[in-house]
């Protein structure tokens, strides 16, 4: 099977490229090299860091002027006829990385479509979109680090354009929903492979429950995930301590989404039943606990006699004035441990009050 890398660029200088954008595109020239290496870029603009011996795809600049405008140029089946000569392209932006080079392992599998799981929730998008029918939730599919079968994408788009049209989506969603549609015709990679494919949300969580090997490769490293990240890159031979600062841990509201839904349906039952409940949790993270009643603070009790780290086992505040909510607010900025928010009697108020506070 014939595959080629595909990267989308449209900043003419390195220097004017982001930090990790230099990161991630060395690290994909080092690791991946080899392969067929593709640009695609807007029509009439130079670039001063296209290396020896890669091609050049063009198209209309108007597709590179927003994130709109990519999302045109993805769900266009013209795009994915210009890459005729190859089975399968990976399509790698420059905010992904890759750890090691499996990329025909992966085509081998032939799946129509591999991308980073999703986690319900986390997204932007129409929740009408969310559910198929009656054939119920799909999770898989971000786009920025994707395996996709040439042929099945020019076919699944030609022959769906209305749905397409109708769908004010990001593509990476379109090519999801198609997949769930019609899994015969379009075959979306199941979340126990797009797991060891890709990772984006919850790194951590997804490489524990995969024996603790890092997959193919990740997306939006710099804004997910941090700690984790720091450590792994460093392994790696990469020094981030420079750039943790610029760095975000956007999971950190993940798991809050996440541990909301769980406390009530997971936690809580297994803490009855008398079940261990560090499986849902990342081990190695120092975790403040804020806003425990006497029920929820037996639970953290459970959680910290399993060996969750918890810094402020004797002080947990309820939360339930301004005063406390903005005294959090100001911890959160100041230290690298995540928080831990149980028991929430208005938990919109309170996230919406934080994101205020910065």
């Amino acid at each position: 099977m014939r595959a080629a890398v595909v990267i989308p660029i449209y900043k003419p200088l390195r220097a004017d490229l982001d930090w990790y954008e230099k990161m991630s595109l060395d690290r994909c020239l080092e690791v991946l090299g080899h392969h067929p290496m593709i640009f695609v870029a807007p029509e009439g603009r130079e670039f001063d860091y296209l290396p020896t011996g890669s091609s050049v795809e063009r198209f209309d600049p108007k597709y590179f002027k927003s994130r709109n405008g990519y999302n045109v140029l993805m769900l266009k089946p013209q795009f994915y006829e210009r890459f005729q000569d190859y089975d399968y392209i990976l399509i790698y932006q420059l905010d992904a990385f890759v750890f090691s080079d499996r990329l025909e392992e992966f085509c081998r599998l032939e799946y129509d479509y591999i991308g980073a799981p999703w986690v319900l929730g986390s997204g932007r998008q129409d929740k009408q979109y969310l559910v198929v029918a009656d054939k119920g939730f799909f999770t898989v599919g971000n786009g920025g680090f994707t395996l996709r079968n040439v042929r099945a994408c020019v076919d699944v788009l030609k022959n769906n354009i209305k749905t397409v049209n109708a769908m004010r989506v990001t593509e990476d969603f379109v090519f999801a929903y198609l997949g769930k549609l019609f899994p015969d015709k379009f075959q979306i990679a199941p979340v126990s492979v797009a797991s060891r494919f890709s990772v984006e949300r919850l790194s951590e969580r997804y490489c524990r429950k995969n024996g603790n090997v890092l997959p193919f490769g990740c997306h939006a490293w710099h804004r997910n995930s941090a700690m984790f990240y720091i450590r792994v890159f460093e392994e790696l031979g990469f020094d981030l301590a420079p750039y943790a600062h610029l760095m975000k841990n956007e999971d950190f509201w993940m798991y809050y989404q996440i541990l909301d839904w769980l406390l009530r349906w997971r936690l809580f039952d297994r803490f009855h039943r008398g079940y261990p409940m560090m499986k849902y949790l990342p081990p190695h993270e120092p975790f403040y606990v804020f806003a425990a009643d006497n029920e929820e603070s037996q639970l953290v009790q459970r959680l910290y006699d399993e060996g969750l780290p918890i810094i402020n086992t004797d002080n947990i505040p309820f939360l339930d004035s301004d005063d406390q909510i903005r005294a959090v607010a100001e911890v959160l900025k100041l230290i690298e441990p995540r928080g831990l928010l149980i028991g929430m009697k208005d938990d919109s108020t309170l996230v919406k009050k934080l994101n205020e506070l910065g």
